[in-house]
């Protein structure tokens, strides 16, 4: 997590550094799931993935909080697209 936090190991978000085990690694762009079932699972999966692939930059640390703060914000932002998208074809 060292090298996702410039050394400082904290959330990039937030800056909550008090408790390592509440800090995980975060695809920037989202996609994590896709991610993990290309690479055959998440966790230590991901942290040997990220290793050997010598740390992509598309990844950050965040804390728990924060980390699911901007998933439900994309799946609002998946759902608000979805909606429009059905609006323009109502049901007669």
């Amino acid at each position: 997590m060292a090298h996702y936090s410039s050394g400082k190991i904290e959330c990039a978000e937030c800056g909550f550094w008090e408790n390592p085990d509440a800090l995980c690694i975060d695809h920037m762009n989202n996609g994590g799931t896709k991610h993990r079932k290309e690479i055959g699972g998440g966790g230590l999966s991901t942290y040997r993935w990220l290793i050997k692939n010598n740390f992509p930059p598309e990844y950050q640390v965040l804390c728990l909080n924060c980390n699911w703060t901007k998933e439900m914000n994309h799946r609002q932002h998946i759902k608000t697209i979805r909606d429009a998208k059905y609006q323009k074809y109502p049901i007669c």
